[in-house]
């Protein structure tokens, strides 16, 4: 299972990574989240999760324009 960074979604997605983080944390976006001893949660998101999400955006873009 590959996963990526908050930092790497962004790119892909061409977003800001807090942009990432509230898709992760509103639940839009499927994310393992990290034990970490710091407040600031530490996410990764698979490649599938992310695969997914990008299917579901296109279909629903692609309904909404008709």
């Amino acid at each position: 299972m590959s996963l990526l960074t908050i930092a790497d979604v962004a790119s892909e997605l061409n977003v800001s990574r807090p942009t990432v983080r509230t898709l992760i944390i509103s639940g839009r976006l499927p994310a393992i989240a990290l034990p970490t001893s710091g407040e600031r949660r530490v996410f990764r998101v698979s490649r599938t999760s992310l695969d997914l999400f990008l299917q579901s955006y296109t279909v629903a873009k692609k309904d909404s324009e008709q």
